[in-house]
């Protein structure tokens, strides 16, 4: 093993109903980090709702390879808010002491859910 393999994110289950448990990886470097940082750096909802949409996909991408991108977008939106708690624990990304953290998630979640209403 290498030194390097110690650095590997750590996942952790969600189970947002009885019966479906899903094991929620890190997101890794090379995983890309675009849609991460845009979001974690933008006051634009529009483009926090694109990367947080991105940010799912990939996530349930790396856990559910067979998922189809039309299972993960009809994702009742009731889970939005967990799920993005999860992704936010694994990628280390929770609140901080001042809350920005928690305002930029739920900054994005309302994004995310205003523009998968418009579609």
């Amino acid at each position: 093993m290498s030194m390097l393999d110690k650095l590997k994110g750590k996942s952790a289950q969600w189970s947002p109903v009885e019966g479906v448990e899903i094991q929620i990886p890190a997101l890794s470097v090379g995983d890309g980090l675009d849609d991460l940082m845009t979001m974690q750096m933008s006051d634009n909802p529009e483009e926090i709702a694109r990367c947080a949409g991105g940010i799912i996909t990939k996530t349930l991408k790396k856990a559910l390879p067979d998922a189809t991108q039309e299972e993960i977008d009809d994702i009742g939106l009731e889970h939005l808010t967990g799920l993005m708690n999860v992704i936010m624990k694994v990628n280390n990304l929770e609140a901080d002491e001042s809350g920005d953290k928690m305002k930029k998630l739920q900054s994005m979640q309302e994004a995310y859910k205003a523009r998968r209403a418009k579609k």
